[in-house]
């Protein structure tokens, strides 16, 4: 069950970048500076954890230049915090255009678990700079493509593909580096559903990771994800069938979207 908290707070991250040809490449961002979504992480009915998605109200300038300030904060709570205490931050700074990322940071504090690393995207090339609680500082280059993403910037660039041009089971290409490793994936679109919320009846994209073999998810088809089908694509709930059991991720409340959002009656 720990293990479940764990993965599923950082399940954003899991949904990685895709190949640029289904993105939205005019400079028309479906988020805005100021938006935050928070989520709540459920087992059945208990509360095991809640994440914050959020945009810095303010650029980020580096080298003389403007970024996107893009961040991931989650924690485990309740009854699941006094097992294990978890408290995880995500942080990118993105081209404004691309949304390609030019530093990438984290923060994992996991009960007696503490890394601090930051990434540093070149044109070929990442340089890795990792400590941990022995406060020795390791660095690592490792050679990337040019269209690679990290956890946080994948997660918008998700929201700014265009899925009308899809066709329902159509599959996408994923690249992203994560943890040292370039990862290949895809993400299969499964069409337009109602889907049900706190916030009431949203209609929305369903996507579906294709999930290689592993010892966490059942199936290849073992997590759907669930998109406003509207100008603001932001997550509204995930489900992943694991081998313990169904977890859930579940849009709990909103502020500075760049549109309104579309409740259905």
């Amino acid at each position: 069950m720990l293990i479940m908290v764990k993965y599923l707070i950082i399940l954003f991250g899991c949904l990685l970048g895709l190949t640029s040809s289904t993105f939205n490449n005019g400079h028309i961002k479906k988020f805005k500076k100021g938006e935050k979504v928070k989520y709540r992480l459920h087992y059945g009915f208990i509360t095991a954890g809640e994440a914050t998605i959020s945009v810095n109200p303010n650029y980020t300038s580096r080298s003389g230049k403007n970024y996107f300030d893009l961040n991931i904060k989650g924690k485990s709570t309740g009854a699941f915090a006094k097992v294990m205490k978890i408290n995880d931050h995500w942080r990118s700074l993105v081209d404004t255009n691309s949304l390609k990322p030019v530093l990438s940071y984290r923060e994992i504090q996991e009960s007696r678990y503490y890394l601090k690393e930051t990434v540093d995207f070149r044109t070929d090339i990442a340089t890795v700079t990792s400590e941990k609680k022995d406060h020795i500082k390791k660095t690592k280059k490792h050679k990337i493509p040019s269209d690679v993403f990290d956890m946080v910037s994948a997660y918008y660039y998700l929201r700014n593909v265009d899925y009308k041009n899809l066709n329902v089971n159509e599959k996408i290409a994923v690249k992203a580096f994560f943890e040292d490793k370039l990862y290949n994936f895809s993400i299969q679109y499964k069409g337009i559903e109602s889907v049900k919320t706190k916030l009431g009846k949203i209609k929305a994209h369903k996507i579906t990771p294709v999930m290689p073999g592993n010892e966490l998810f059942d199936g290849e088809d073992s997590i759907n994800i669930w998109l406003s089908a509207d100008k603001n694509q932001i997550p509204l709930k995930i489900k992943a069938k694991m081998f313990v059991g169904a977890v859930e991720i579940e849009i709990k409340s909103f502020e500075g979207l760049k549109h309104d959002l579309k409740i259905e009656n």
